[in-house]
């Protein structure tokens, strides 16, 4: 079965005028329905341009702001779970994502709509040395977190089934909050 490599893809994103690291080209890969990251099967490919209508480089830009509204609102859900598994080098045996690249995967995902609690999220990843991967039910569950949990964590509760790593975000953050 054929595919396009990451060099092809390169070659997609020149053609549509795209940075390959551009939330459109994600988009893209996702309405497609690409099930990893830097290559297409030719199954994925051809059936999601049949099946999104493109026959072309141009039909294809043409598409885009129509695929960027289909990943808003409620559809923006199963868009971020499938994020996580599309990152995931399953051939490798991969289980959890690197936490540099979930980082670059939440800054990305939420491209469109940045939660105000993202930039702290991230920074607390960053200053932690010792987080190596992200699970994907923190994954999950970071979505849940960012829905129902306001800006200053006062609806956060502990004793609720958040992942530990959560849990140390917000500990971290009230400490913070307590010194200021």
């Amino acid at each position: 079965m054929g595919q396009i490599s990451a060099e092809g893809i390169e070659q997609l994103c020149n053609d549509l005028n795209l940075n390959p690291e551009d939330f459109r080209v994600l988009v893209l890969a996702y309405s497609l329905g690409a099930q990893a990251m830097c290559r297409f099967t030719e199954d994925e490919f051809v059936n999601g341009c049949l099946r999104l209508g493109i026959t072309s480089v141009e039909t294809m830009k043409q598409s885009i702001p129509n695929l960027l509204k289909s990943v808003q609102g409620a559809s923006f859900t199963p868009f971020y779970h499938w994020t996580y598994k599309f990152a995931l080098d399953v051939e490798s045996g991969q289980r959890t994502l690197p936490a540099d690249l979930a980082i670059s995967l939440w800054k990305l995902v939420f491209y469109q709509n940045c939660p105000p609690i993202l930039d702290r999220w991230l920074d607390f990843l960053q200053q932690n040395t010792s987080i190596k991967g992200i699970s994907k039910d923190t994954w999950d569950m970071f979505l849940i977190f960012v829905n129902q949990i306001g800006e200053d964590l006062k609806s956060y509760n502990d004793a609720e089934a958040w992942p530990s790593l959560l849990d140390d975000f917000v500990e971290s953050q009230l400490a913070l909050a307590d010194n200021i």
